[in-house]
């Protein structure tokens, strides 16, 4: 299973990549908000735990072919 990663829930010690993300600015702002209530210590913690929440209801089923 491609994504069977998910169901084991995030490792720090897994790798992981880093790459650049272009968000409009509201998104971001939501982003601050979320990390100024204390919900997330950084922006890459809420970006991964949104991508994760994402595939694991998953999004990436509507996005590829059957």
């Amino acid at each position: 299973m491609v994504l069977k990663w998910l169901d084991l829930g995030y490792k720090k010690s897994r790798k992981t990549v880093a790459f650049t993300v272009r968000l409009p600015i509201r998104c971001v702002e939501i982003i601050d908000e979320l990390i100024e209530a204390g919900v997330y210590s950084s922006r890459g913690e809420c970006l991964r735990d949104i991508v994760r929440s994402a595939l694991r209801e998953g999004f990436h089923k509507k996005m590829l072919p059957e």
